[in-house]
């Protein structure tokens, strides 16, 4: 997506998503499993809402 964002497939359970994690190409990202901290945003195109995911922060699965 673009040269400097990646557009991720991400699935917790049997619930899967898309998601954009701008700059996320500039990045090396950790091996899975992750912890992801995002904001959803709403977005409105010729009168049609939709949410999407956008990624803030990806770091290596840390057991509480």
């Amino acid at each position: 997506m673009g040269t400097n964002h990646l557009k991720l497939f991400m699935r917790q359970g049997m619930v899967e998503r898309d998601a954009i994690f701008f700059n996320g190409a500039e990045r090396e990202l950790p091996n899975p499993p992750w912890d992801i901290a995002f904001t959803i945003d709403r977005n409105v195109y010729r009168g049609r809402a939709s949410l999407s995911i956008s990624i803030q922060e990806i770091r290596s699965h840390r057991e509480m």
